[in-house]
């Protein structure tokens, strides 16, 4: 991941294809189950994310994030509310790992807006082990959170997403626009701004259609970044909250 400047002015705008591919290290129960295709969670685990920094999908699935993590020598956890979701999520990283994915994860049962005290029980992962590639950050911090857009963005879920998050560090939501009931662009962004990130990119990923290869489908991806709590916007925001109380 290359260096970012410690101010965003301007939005980035970004087009990924992202082509559906048969992947190898999916059960085939298991494909096709999750609103983020494999192909988009490659490139965006790629574009925002190094070796060894942990990745958090609060809303997991059948645990594609999770696998394309892993593969990447990235570790991962996912949270899902559903206890047969969750069971395919652990098999489908049993597999890639038995087909040499190099990364670990774990898959916790739970809400999503306890975020941070189910992270505490899966502690062994919270600490990445010491070697050269690895980054160095604070024990148990959170550099990207990669999951699909929540139907409902409220207060409480985005707090405990963003406070789980180390500085610096990314929260990447996919937004399908096909999804019934998904809250609109506008709004997603305005509440996830409210709980502090900053809005830092717009990507929009286009992919074929299953049913007519012809025909393109896209998938908005925004990114939001945490400020490092050094910059002068933290510092900005940090008084405005003084004087406020």
């Amino acid at each position: 991941m290359s260096s970012e400047p410690t101010t965003n002015t301007t939005l980035a705008l970004a087009v990924w294809p992202t082509p559906n591919r048969r992947r190898a290290h999916y059960l085939a129960a298991g494909r096709g189950g999750h609103p983020i295709q494999p192909e988009l969670a490659a490139r965006a685990i790629l574009a925002y994310s190094d070796a060894g920094d942990l990745i958090v999908d609060p809303c997991c699935g059948i645990g594609t994030v999770l696998v394309e993590a892993i593969q990447q020598g990235r570790r991962a956890i996912g949270i899902d509310t559903d206890r047969t979701a969750a069971a395919l999520a652990i098999a489908n990283i049993s597999h890639a790992r038995q087909q040499g994915a190099p990364g670990r994860a774990a898959v916790l049962e739970g809400d999503p807006a306890r975020l941070p005290q189910l992270l505490a029980k899966a502690q062994p992962l919270l600490t990445p082990k010491p070697t050269a590639q690895v980054r160095r950050h604070p024990a148990g911090s959170v550099q990207l959170i990669l999951t699909a857009a929540p139907r409902t963005p409220h207060s409480q879920l985005l707090a405990a997403w963003t406070g789980v998050l180390a500085p610096g560090g990314f929260l990447l939501l996919v937004h399908e626009q096909q999804r019934r009931a998904t809250a609109g662009l506008g709004d997603l962004v305005a509440s996830v701004e409210r709980a502090g990130l900053e809005y830092w990119q717009h990507v929009i990923a286009f992919r074929s259609s299953a049913g007519d290869p012809q025909a393109l489908r896209h998938t908005d991806v925004l990114a939001f970044r945490k400020p490092q709590l050094d910059e002068p916007a933290a510092r900005a925001r940090a008084e405005r909250r003084e004087v406020a109380a």
